[in-house]
């Protein structure tokens, strides 16, 4: 028996495979870009990747001034640092980062106060997350200063297709619901649309029964589907994929408060 063939490769400065990419932020949400920009970062994307090493790639945000936020967040949001002095605790509001990277000149090119603020907490806090956060340039509009390196144009929010296969807790489709049903329920959207074999599905489900497991599988993968492509939304709404049968309310008993069977007693 060769035993070698069990041994782990790492990833390694000299084996490691670095390449640019630039993403456009563009109408994105910039804690879910950010998000997946850590993980661009790490080289969480390739098979190679190894915790203690730099192995991801470098890159490039474009547009960062276009970005988006939920809700009141822009205003209202708090960042806090402390300048190392008694009483210098500082705060900072997203749009106040915003504008100082427009305003400031002496700041470095490529470095975004806002942008690095939000990818930093999501990297690790040692001296392997300070390198990782080298290799991130982030600018205001659609032009960026490194052209020599060739860097390719990516959609970070691209769905790789599939060959319709769905997986549930690890296990398939048919192994973890037996029933044909249920089968069918969950794959009520993905027929609708005839996108039945064209996207992999992995998802862990906890608690609830069966039937209960397979209508949420199927309300997911009907939101997962708008998210995709938002003009489906009408289709699966008419079909009623779009939202959970609720319980019937059991109307309320004469003389007895709301729905209870029989006068409840004290257990004193």
């Amino acid at each position: 028996m060769d035993t070698l063939s069990y041994k782990t490769i790492s990833a390694n400065a000299e084996t490691v495979q670095k390449e640019w990419v630039v993403v456009d932020a563009t109408d994105q949400i910039l804690g879910r870009l950010c998000s997946k920009v850590a993980k661009l970062l790490r080289g969480k994307y390739k098979p190679n990747y190894t915790p203690h090493v730099d192995c991801g790639d470098n890159v490039i945000i474009i547009n960062a001034d276009k970005c988006k936020m939920t809700g009141k967040k822009w205003t209202e949001h708090q960042y806090i640092r402390y300048t190392g002095y008694p009483g210098g605790q500082r705060f900072s509001t997203p749009a106040q980062l915003q504008a100082k990277s427009e305003k400031k000149k002496d700041l470095r090119k490529g470095m975004h106060p806002l942008y690095m603020q939000v990818i930093k907490g999501m990297l690790p806090k040692n001296r392997l997350g300070a390198q990782l956060m080298k290799n991130v340039h982030v600018y205001n509009g659609p032009e960026h200063p490194h052209e020599a390196q060739q860097p390719k144009v990516i959609d970070i929010n691209k769905v790789k297709e599939g060959n319709g296969e769905i997986t549930v807790n690890k296990r398939p489709l048919a192994d973890y619901f037996p029933n044909p049903i249920l089968q069918y329920i969950v794959k009520q959207p993905l027929s609708t649309l005839d996108v039945a074999e064209k996207y992999d599905i992995k998802v862990n489900l906890v608690g609830g029964g069966y039937k209960g497991q397979a209508e949420a599988l199927r309300l997911a993968i009907a939101r997962a589907l708008v998210k995709i492509n938002p003009e489906d939304k009408s289709a699966l709404r008419k079909e009623g994929f779009m939202t959970r049968d609720p319980r019937a309310v059991e109307r309320k008993k004469p003389g007895q408060p709301k729905a209870r069977k029989r006068f409840q007693f004290s257990k004193r």
